[in-house]
Parts: structure tokens; sequence; C-alpha cells
């Protein structure tokens, strides 16, 4: 008889379970369990594809705010469906109203009579202004939610959006030269600097050749300072990719983080450089946005292009200053 009930409890247990996941959608949350009496229909943020937070990346240089293709976003869920339609709006605390802008027509979502999740998504974009100048590093905004209409009300817990705003402050970008260039900038003569680092077959970073190179484990903390012996404003560093073979396009630079220091042991960031795909026989030129003055100046490679193959191999190393 024991066995029988236990059966039947089972059954009875599958098919609860099967008639939920019926139910489901994309973006539908497990209902929260909160403190609170769950009677009645709760509005909650609780999207279970992307969780209930966002990070957003801006780039603070010293000429201007520059954003990046981003949107924060999130759906409305319901723990029980309405007999009517629920509206829900947004705002926004702790931060600065000319930062952000809500996509047109995403500041509301309605969740249809009969349904639990709203059938558009709230959004939100940085907007550029001099306010996001004044951020932390990192600023965290609640994005909280409100009923307009409908019979429902807003649950206790998981009410609100995390949207993180990550102000990464740089001096420092991109650009491409061929090493037969004749116009542009210049690499340095090589009188004037000398090298520091602790990359193997250093002398290859000079030598003027593509197709020879210098190595270094990531894992090793790799480094390459140039001491230009007194201080000195110069427009970038360059250096060139060692592609003999396509293949070994996987131990170029994928990113860098570059300093300055004029007694080569106190040392500033300029900022992480991301560079982009090699190319043979190219510098590849990491500029500063305002001028840089200083004797030594460092890059730390953080990671090859895209691979964890272990190393980094350069062919060209060299600061660049106007012709």
């Amino acid at each position: 008889m024991k066995n029988t009930k236990l059966i039947i409890s089972l059954a009875a247990s599958l098919t609860v379970l099967y008639g939920c996941e019926d139910e489901l959608q994309p973006g539908t949350p497990l209902i929260p369990v909160e403190e609170e009496n769950l009677t009645g229909v709760k509005a909650y943020v609780n999207d279970l594809a992307s969780g209930n937070s966002h990070e957003t990346l801006f780039k603070s240089t010293p000429l201007f705010i520059e954003l990046l293709p981003d949107t924060a976003s999130f759906y409305v869920n319901l723990n029980m469906a309405a007999a009517q339609d629920v509206v829900v709006e947004a705002t926004v605390e702790g931060l600065p109203e000319d930062c952000y802008a809500f996509v047109s027509g995403h500041d509301q979502v309605t969740i249809p009579a009969g349904k639990r999740v709203s059938s558009g998504d709230i959004r939100l974009v940085l907007q550029s202004s001099d306010a996001l100048y004044d951020l932390s590093e990192y600023t965290e905004a609640k994005v909280r939610i409100q009923i307009v209409s409908g019979p429902a009300e807003i649950g206790r817990n998981n009410n609100s959006f995390n949207w993180i705003i990550h102000k990464r402050v740089t001096n420092v970008f991109l650009q491409h030269q061929m090493m037969s260039a004749t116009d542009g900038l210049t690499p340095l003569q090589k009188d004037y600097w000398t090298l520091i680092t602790n990359f193997y077959s250093a002398n290859a970073l000079t030598d003027g050749r593509s197709d020879n190179c210098s190595y270094k484990e990531l894992s090793s903390g790799p480094y390459i300072t140039m001491n230009l012996g007194k201080q000195t404003e110069i427009q970038a560093m360059g250096f060139v990719p060692y592609m003999v073979t396509s293949s070994y396009r996987h131990y170029w630079m994928g990113s860098a983080e570059i300093f300055q220091s004029n007694d080569n042991e106190n040392w500033t960031s300029l900022g992480v450089i991301e560079f982009d795909n090699p190319v043979a026989d190219e510098w590849q030129l990491v500029c500063f946005y305002a001028p840089v003055t200083a004797r030594y100046f460092k890059i730390i490679p953080l990671s090859n292009i895209g691979y964890d193959y272990g190393y980094v191999l350069i062919a060209e190393a060299a600061p660049f200053v106007s012709e």
C-alpha cells in the first residue's frame, strides 16, 4: 500500500512539473521565494536568461567621452497571470539624468492579460554628458519598476535592475601604418633610446626585420620598456606582429596596458589598449589622445589575440615621433 501511495504521489508531482513547464516562455522567471504574502499578482525584474544586472563600459579620454555600442535591457514578469493587462514603467536612481536615456518606446512595458512575461523589454543606453567624467570607476544605478495600470503590485524582492556603469579612463588609441610608409609618424632613431625587457631574443625587437621575433610567456609578466634617456614627448609606441605565416597570428597581442614613468619605479597607467588582427609588415601604433612627456614608456601584454597559446610574439618595437 505504501508503494502504491508513493507512485501516485510521484505521478501527481510530475504532472504539476510538466504543467508548469508548458506555461514557461523565454525570459520567464522561477517564482521568487519571498518572505511576503504571495496572494495576488506581483511584478518582478527577473530574467532567467540574463539575470537582473548588466554592465555598460564607456571610455573617458582627456579630450572626449567615447560611448561603446551597448544597451541595458530587461523584461518584467508576473508571479501569475492577471485577468487584465498590466502596464509597468521604469525609473533610474543613482545616475544623473543627462547620463542616460530610455530607448524610444521602451520606458514602459505591458504584460498582456493571461500572460506572465512582458511583451517588450525596458531598454536604456548611456548618452554623452560631461557628468560622465565625474562618475567613479564603477557606478551602480538602480532601475526600479512601478505599476502604471492593471491589477498587480510590485514584489518586495527582485523589484529593481542593477545597471553597473564602468568608466575606463584612457589616453591611448590604436592606429596602423605600414613599415614601408614614408609619411605619417616616424620611429625614433635607435641612437636616442634603449630597450629594457624580459622578452627572450630581445635584440630582434630592434633589428628592423619583421621575419625575426622576440617572445615571452604571458604567465611570466612580460614587459617592454623604452628608455628615452630624458623626458621626451612621443606620439606613439609602435609594435609589429610576427607573421612569417598566418598561423603565428595566434601569438599576437590581444590587449595590453601602457604606462609612463620618469624614474622607472613609479608608474602611471595611460590605459588599456585592444589590438587589432595582425597584418604582416604593419606597425600597430599605440597613440595618445593628449601629449605625453616622460623618460620611460612601458607596455605590459595582458593577452594574445583570442587564443590561450601561452606566449606573445613581437617582431619590432619602437617609440614614434612626428616627422
